[in-house]
């Protein structure tokens, strides 16, 4: 099973995005700045019957943080995520 990374998952491309890969099987960890805002994903997610095949977590890590491509590039190469959307 693919598994992608997927940020600004509360709206928009980043909630569509998980919406589509999620109905085409893969597992996602799905994750926004703000919990709170998750609502509309959630819905979605219940409203497809894909709730199972997506995690929703808190993840910021700021566009200049210098541990953000550190991080990206550690989790591509042990295979643990095969895509990421960068918002």
């Amino acid at each position: 099973m693919r598994t992608a990374l997927i940020t600004g998952t509360s709206s928009g491309f980043g909630l569509a995005t998980t919406i589509e890969l999620a109905g085409w099987g893969w597992h996602l960890f799905a994750t926004m700045r703000n919990l709170e805002k998750c609502s509309p994903l959630q819905e979605a997610l219940t409203r497809t019957g894909l709730s199972e095949r997506v995690t929703i977590a808190r993840l910021e890590l700021p566009f200049m943080h210098p541990a953000r491509p550190i991080a990206l590039q550690k989790l591509t190469q042990e295979q643990l995520i095969t895509a990421i959307q960068i918002k």
